[in-house]
């Protein structure tokens, strides 16, 4: 008996066993997603240290004011809203930045903002990839789609992953 027969037997035998194999037949199956995806998910880590702009400020100083003063009916803080009614619709997305800057800084705010896209956009690979579409088809559709939808500190980040929820609600 060589060791890849005893190997073999041990995985079609173990539940650990069945899901390493599992596991290898998904990779060898979509490995060129999982490089894909890896791929992604590091470049957004790399990247997100120049996400925090204007935008991501303004979040979590809404935070901050909603956390300190209560919901805002008016706009403060920007020019052009200048004292207009305002209802903010993102308050819990401005809420969770501020927690997020106030417990880790800037770095823990931009890395978590870039896992939650990273996560958004792999769960819209693998929703597609479960409806069928083909490995190239969700290549050529991804790949200049994760060129252009870099993203940035925003509230917006949070609701990715409801949308995606609810997508696939719709979808089954």
């Amino acid at each position: 008996m060589d060791a890849v027969t005893s190997v073999r037997e041990l995985t079609v035998h173990a539940p650990e066993g069945a899901r390493l194999q599992r596991a290898a037949s998904l990779l060898e199956r979509e490995w060129l997603l999982v490089f894909f995806s890896a791929f992604l998910v590091a470049g957004n880590a790399l990247a997100c240290r120049w996400w925090l702009s204007s935008d991501g400020w303004f979040s979590i100083l809404y935070g901050r004011e909603i956390l300190h003063h209560g919901f805002p009916h008016h706009d403060t803080l920007t020019l052009l809203g200048a004292g207009h009614r305002w209802v903010d619709q993102q308050w819990l997305g401005h809420v969770a930045l501020y927690g997020l800057m106030v417990r880790g800084g800037p770095k823990l705010t931009t890395l978590t903002t870039a896992l939650l896209f990273a996560a958004a956009f792999l769960s819209a690979i693998f929703l597609a990839r479960r409806r069928g579409a083909s490995i190239p088809a969700v290549i050529v559709v991804a790949l200049p789609a994760s060129l252009y939808a870099a993203t940035f500190v925003q509230a917006e980040v949070f609701s990715r992953l409801f949308f995606l929820a609810v997508l696939t609600l719709l979808a089954a």
